[in-house]
């Protein structure tokens, strides 16, 4: 069902087993901690549905930032960006997103207003864990490389 895909090699992995990880907090968020590795790593209790895409990015910190996202057909929520790194945002959809598609994301203040494309899909009960890559280089971005 779900597959993960870079936009710069063009590489498709199949995601699909993310979907037994459990339980999942029925809205799709959960309270975060640190795993062994050092990675953001949810509550036993309440994983959140955005962290089964952080295997696929092991650099990948809990950041809990609010944001405004407007996808590439003018449809907009707001959402939590709830995990990132130096170029990817991770995070929970209820908006149709697709692969490759060009999103807006801009929290209240204004001091994150980008352009990301989207880079990993997951679905689950008419929520859509979702992956994208900042098209450029994010000078204030909260997570440096």
């Amino acid at each position: 069902m779900g597959h993960w895909q870079s936009n710069s090699t063009r590489e498709v992995k199949d995601v699909s087993n993310l979907a037994s990880v459990s339980p999942f907090h029925p809205d799709g968020h959960g309270a975060g901690t640190s795993d062994s590795a050092g990675r953001a790593a949810p509550a036993a209790a309440e994983p959140s549905f955005a962290f089964q895409l952080t295997k696929f990015f092991p650099a990948a910190i809990a950041v809990r930032l609010p944001v405004r996202l407007i996808a590439a057909d003018g449809q907009a929520e707001q959402t939590v960006i709830e995990y990132g790194t130096a170029q990817e945002v991770l995070f929970v959809s209820g908006l149709a997103l697709e692969l490759g598609e060009q999103v807006h994301l801009r929290n209240v203040d204004g001091s994150l207003d980008v352009e990301a494309f989207v880079v990993a899909l997951q679905l689950r009960s008419g929520l859509t864990a979702v992956a994208a890559r900042f098209a450029h280089a994010v000078s204030n971005w909260i997570v440096k490389p």
